[in-house]
This record gives C-alpha cells, sequence and structure tokens, in this order.
C-alpha cells in the first residue's frame, strides 16, 4: 500500500471491512452510519497509507479497531446529543404550542363571556360589569346600584349560569374540548369573581 498499490489495498479492505462492521453494528446497530464508519476507517488508512507502521506490537489489526472504537465512541455521543437536542425541542415546541393555544383560547373565551355579559338583562349586565371589570365586591355592587345583596348574589349566580352554559357549549364544540379544560376554567372564573 506505501507504494499505492490498489490490489494491496484491495485484500486489507477485503480482510477486515466485515469484522469492523459486525463489530460497530454491535455498538450502533445495523445502520448506514455504521457502514460509514468503517468506509471512514478504510479510506483514512489509504489516505495515511504512507505514514503507517506495523512491528513492534503494534498490528494493522489493533489500529484498525482502536480507530473503529474512537469513531463508534463518537457516533454514540453524537446521536446521544442528536437525542437529548430533538426532545429539548420537542418539548420547546409542545410548551409554545400549548402556551399559544392557551393564548387563543383564553381570547376566545373572554370574548364569548364579553358578549354573554352584553346580552344579559341591563341589571345582571350592570353587577357582572362592576364585579368583572371593576373587582367590586358583592357589598359594594350593592350599594353601588341600591340593590339588596342578595339580589347581586342572585344576580351573579344567574349571570354564572349563562355563563357556565357558553363555556360548556364553546368546549362541546372546540376539537381540543376536555371536561377538565372546562372545569379549570370555571374554577378560574370563580376565583376572580365572575
Amino acid at each position: 500500500m506505501r507504494v499505492n498499490d490498489e490490489r494491496a489495498f484491495a485484500l486489507l479492505f477485503n480482510r477486515y471491512w466485515e469484522s469492523l462492521y459486525i463489530a460497530a453494528g454491535k455498538r450502533l446497530g445495523n445502520t448506514p452510519e455504521t457502514k460509514d464508519i468503517v468506509q471512514e476507517i478504510m479510506a483514512s488508512v489509504w489516505v495515511k497509507r504512507q505514514s503507517l507502521t506495523t512491528g513492534a506490537g503494534h498490528s494493522l489489526e489493533g489500529y484498525l479497531f482502536t480507530l473503529l472504537r474512537y469513531r463508534v465512541f463518537d457516533a454514540i455521543a453524537r446521536n446521544h446529543r442528536q437525542e437529548v437536542s430533538y426532545h429539548v425541542f420537542q418539548q420547546l415546541l409542545t410548551l409554545y404550542e400549548s402556551h399559544v393555544l392557551e393564548d387563543v383560547i383564553s381570547k376566545e373565551l373572554a370574548a364569548i363571556i364579553d358578549h354573554e355579559i352584553e346580552a344579559m338583562p341591563p341589571a345582571m349586565k350592570k353587577v357582572m360589569r362592576l364585579s368583572q371589570r371593576q373587582g367590586y365586591s358583592v357589598t359594594e355592587i350593592a350599594s353601588s346600584l341600591a340593590m339588596s345583596e342578595k339580589t347581586v348574589r342572585n344576580q351573579v349566580s344567574m349571570a354564572m349560569t349563562r355563563i357556565r352554559a357558553c363555556i360548556n357549549k364553546y368546549y362541546a364544540d372546540a376539537p381540543v374540548a376536555s371536561s377538565a379544560q372546562s372545569a379549570f376554567v370555571l374554577a378560574v372564573l370563580s376565583l376572580a369573581g365572575i
């Protein structure tokens, strides 16, 4: 090989390629990458043919399998990094999509709730506007509208029944509908005093 004899290289290739391929395949599986590693090793032997030395405890076979070991380690590390990167990317994409979806749903629900409040009878609408938009308590709404607190509570209760019906209809019509989402939104609305 040192004198550019391609037949000598062909003999070397035919003698070792299969054992190198099997050894790499045990670690990486029979993937195209395994074949590529064996080809890269053989190509590097041809390129370095004039500087390769054997003898005094150094064998060509040992050299080939040492190259193989390092290439397999590199491939495993590269595959692991790619796998980790892929999973991180998938998680970020899922979070982004989830955030975007939540934002869209939140805006749609806010519009549906606002539309439903606008369609309410005048007294109920006033109570809900003070409760929802201005954060007034039942006592403050009763004082502001000259109503009893019981009347305000009744108005809020009837308004919430209407809003729940709208939300349930929204989730029933939505392709991502779930009772857990509906329950979550209703719990948030009740915590917000709506």
